[in-house]
């Protein structure tokens, strides 16, 4: 009875830590000659290294990956409102079959120190020349089966066929590639001259994309359907005398093919050593960062512009911080994909800042990171902002003393007043015969100019406020620029336009509008949409008569 329970809980035991470990091989079938993988993955998170071991059977290992620390991967989540970090192993090894039959991988050990896991054994099958190729062959090509998220990957979909083909392939479905981020182009190559298994085949290239995994698993690379004619030849070993003969029915054929699924194995991405300032981009990227100026006056703009080039997915690329200062507006970066040919791609991000306050910022270097694939490290890419200053009305100046030093001079306004001891004196008014004798038509003079004066001032009054400058500019061009312009103009108190609309002492309504008004011409100019610009008269007004 004991030896029972020890049996069964050896079997449960057995298949709980099997659970953990995974075995898998390159393909079910190879050719005698060349070689295939077996990939055993499973976690550890101990401090003794692992020993895996097996018994190979008709195969020989010619190479593997055991002292290579890239059987290692650092892999985290999240539990419990924190990252956990885990460790997990691959261990990979390329074979070699010795002869034709199948070849069994047995007595598969993971020893961990503490326990030991074993495994069922795995076969494939060996055949001692390789299969009949069909004429027509369609399949997907990638260049690597796997990556880390965000990690670019080439995807190529081709048709390779011996016999002539007499339309171009159709393309009935294409592919959804769910999970995945993608670039694609119908190619209009040529066609190409290959070698498969000895044997010429001619080749076409039908769909081409470049893929950016976007999460971690065992992800799908969904098959392309086509359809194509080709010439229905019949051919008779002789002719009636006795010749061969090949000869075409005038009649094409239809074939429609589909090819298989391309599974790619995504690793996630190391959360060790991971800087705060990474941009998530994987892979080798270029940053070029410039200022249009480098000194302005207050409420002028300052533009800058960020480049990034590289085989990343750049459309995931969020705009970066630059400036960071109280003294500038920063309003929301405007993006840009520019396509560079070769399903390459350069992302161009504008910065635009207003300058609120006279102020200096010194030169200084800003960084950005990237993770390298092959290295699995994070590296940093500098980006140099130049000095940057801001003149404006009550900016300190700086003068030489006689003694060589830089002083700063500020205006006092009690220096104003003088502190002598000397007095001002009224003026004092004389009259003179020859005022008195002329004061009744010096007085019907003057009050002429000032009924003149009074009904020009009036007229004036009445229409110039409507037709000022200021507000002749907004109602001839209804822009970002001309209403913050206006704003800045006739709003005297707070620091930036949004906190003079605030402090303005107009109507709750002309707030909401004019912050609204302000919004949809902020994404007119800086994120390229086409909101109507409506303009209200009376709102206008009542900034005019605050």
């Amino acid at each position: 009875m004991n030896i029972i329970k020890y049996v069964l809980f050896f079997i449960v035991s057995f298949g709980v830590l099997a659970n953990n470990v995974s075995v898998k091989i390159g393909q079910k079938e190879v050719v005698l000659g060349s070689t295939f993988t077996v990939e055993i993955k499973f976690e550890h998170n101990g401090s003794e290294d692992p020993y895996v071991s097996f018994d190979p059977k008709n195969a020989e290992v010619i190479e593997d990956n055991s002292g290579d620390n890239s059987r290692v991967q650092i892999q985290g989540y999240f539990a419990g409102g924190k990252i956990v970090q885990k460790k997990v192993f691959v261990y990979r090894y390329t074979l070699q079959p010795v002869k034709a039959g199948h070849a069994h991988i047995r007595n598969i050990r993971i020893d961990l120190g503490s326990k030991v896991i074993r495994h069922k054994s795995i076969q494939v099958k060996v055949l001692s020349k390789a299969r009949r190729l069909q004429p027509f062959i369609f399949r997907a090509e990638v260049d690597k089966t796997t990556a880390f998220v965000g990690e670019a990957i080439n995807l190529n979909y081709y048709l390779y066929f011996q016999k002539d083909i007499a339309t171009q392939p159709d393309v009935r479905k294409f592919p959804k590639l769910k999970n995945f981020l993608k670039r694609f182009e119908l190619p209009k190559g040529g066609v190409e001259r290959v070698s498969i298994q000895g044997k010429i085949f001619k080749r076409i290239l039908i769909y081409k994309a470049r893929i950016y995994p976007q999460k971690v698993g065992k992800l799908k690379i969904d098959p392309i359907t086509i359809s194509f004619q080709y010439p229905d030849r019949v051919s008779r070993n002789r002719d009636v005398f006795g010749m061969s003969m090949t000869f075409s029915s005038g009649r094409y054929k239809s074939k429609t093919l589909n090819s298989k699924r391309v599974t790619i194995e995504t690793l996630a991405l190391p959360t060790v050593g991971m800087p705060k300032n990474f941009t998530g981009l994987v892979g080798n990227h270029d940053f070029k960062l410039s200022f249009t100026r480098e000194k302005v006056l207050v409420n002028d703009i300052i533009e800058a512009r960020l480049e990034v080039t590289g085989e990343g997915a750049l459309e995931t690329l969020d705009a970066p911080k630059i400036i960071e200062n109280e003294n500038f507006e920063e309003f929301e970066a405007k993006t840009e994909i520019v396509e560079l040919g070769s399903l390459s791609n350069k992302k161009v991000i504008d910065y635009t800042y207003l300058g609120k306050r006279s102020t200096k910022i010194d030169k200084k270097e800003i960084s950005l990171s990237i993770f390298d694939p092959v290295s699995r490290k994070y590296i940093e890419k500098k980006l140099e902002v130049p000095a940057i200053q801001i003149f404006g009305s009550g900016t300190s100046s700086e003068v030489v003393n006689k003694s060589g030093k830089k002083e700063v001079i500020k205006e006092d306004p009690k220096s104003q007043s003088s502190d002598s001891g000397i007095s001002l004196v009224a003026p004092i008014f004389v009259e003179s015969v020859k005022t008195r004798v002329f004061s009744i038509a010096n007085v019907n003079i003057a009050l002429f100019l000032l009924i003149i004066i009074v009904i020009v001032s009036g007229f004036s009054f009445k229409f110039g406020k409507v037709t000022s400058g200021s507000l002749n500019e907004v109602k001839k061009e209804l822009s970002y620029q001309t209403v913050h312009r206006f704003i800045i103009s006739h709003c005297r108190d707070g620091d930036n336009v949004r906190e003079k609309i605030a402090l303005a002492s107009i109507s709750n309504d002309a707030k909401g509008y004019f912050n609204e008004l302000l919004d949809k011409a902020e994404k007119n100019e800086y994120k390229g949409k086409s909101f109507k610009l409506d303009f209200n008269k009376k709102f206008f007004l009542e900034v005019l008569g605050s």
